[in-house]
């Protein structure tokens, strides 16, 4: 697997195993379901995994040219789209990126550089609030070039619902590409909330529901982590099952 630490969730790989092997893998998928579950990290898998030149049982490898490459940040046919802050307004050519500041493309490159390593981490600017409609405008210029790797070209929407906020500017321009997707290309959103999703998006996906990760399975994947079940217990239920919460503030106990 790409992740060594991420707590599987099996019926969504029995999901992907099955496109697989009937050769059915959606244009759309959206991932949805309470924060802290590890939503992106399964997507962040899923993509690893298509493009993997050397998967087993339909998991990366975690070690090849492309795994390798996205454990970079630098694979050439896989994007990932977040909310950024609205700070400057861009022109309809500008790229999305010149909305951000040097502080905000330093914060994340750090945040890229936490989430290979951890699948929990938050992959969230500050003060990011809506997906702006320039970063669908340039992955539409980007989706119809010609792709330098081989494979398939994957599409990480982070945050999804913010396409629709404060207005479904973003939302109404990606849904044009949804209705006629490239050959070879997926996105997969992710949410946690599947409410501010437009309908019209949520009919063109395939949808996955995380449900709360259970108690024993938090306990267990603690790995060397030591804290008595009553501390955990308080936490688990502070945090409503959010894994990144209940790490961070397991260290701060701990320390």
């Amino acid at each position: 697997m790409f992740y060594k630490n991420l707590i599987q969730n099996n019926n969504f790989f029995s999901l992907i195993e099955n496109y697989y092997k009937n050769n059915k893998m959606p244009h759309s998928i959206l991932l949805y379901g309470k924060k802290g579950v590890g939503k992106q990290g399964h997507a962040i898998e899923l993509a690893s995994s298509l493009n993997c030149t050397n998967r087993l049982n339909y998991l990366s490898c975690g070690r090849c040219h492309s795994c390798i490459q996205l454990k970079s940040m630098q694979h050439p046919n896989i994007h990932f789209i977040i909310p950024y802050p609205r700070k400057k307004t861009l022109s309809k050519k500008d790229h999305p990126e010149k909305a951000l500041s040097t502080k905000d493309i330093d914060e994340l490159i750090k945040i890229k550089k936490t989430k290979i390593i951890d699948p929990y981490s938050d992959f969230k600017l500050q003060n990011a609030n809506t997906i702006l409609i320039n970063s669908i405008r340039f992955l539409k210029k980007e989706l119809y070039n010609t792709s330098i790797e081989k494979g398939w070209k994957i599409i990480l929407i982070f945050e999804a619902d913010k396409l629709c906020i404060p207005s479904s500017e973003s939302a109404n321009s990606l849904l044009k590409i949804l209705e006629e997707p490239p050959a070879k290309t997926i996105f997969i959103l992710v949410t946690n909330d599947f409410n501010q999703i437009l309908k019209t998006i949520k009919s063109r996906c395939q949808k996955f529901f995380f449900n709360k990760l259970s108690y024993q399975k938090i306990r267990t994947n603690l790995g060397s982590e030591v804290i008595n079940d009553n501390d955990l217990k308080l936490l688990n239920k502070i945090f409503d099952g959010d894994f990144n919460l209940i790490k961070k503030n397991l260290n701060k106990i701990n320390h």
